[in-house]
């Protein structure tokens, strides 16, 4: 009841950003374009609520 109160008033929560490498599952920060530990450019983003 009160998540959708919040939706109706308009307040929102704050989104957090997890990335990961899509080859080898290492987590890293949103800004990083290559895999530190395999080396891939596949990374994902992940938008949390």
């Amino acid at each position: 009841m009160r998540h959708l109160l919040r939706r109706l008033l308009g307040a929102t929560r704050d989104v957090v950003v997890v990335s990961e490498c899509r080859n080898c599952g290492t987590t890293v920060e949103p800004t990083v374009e290559r895999c530190p530990v395999c080396g891939t450019r596949d990374i994902s983003h992940y938008e949390i609520h």
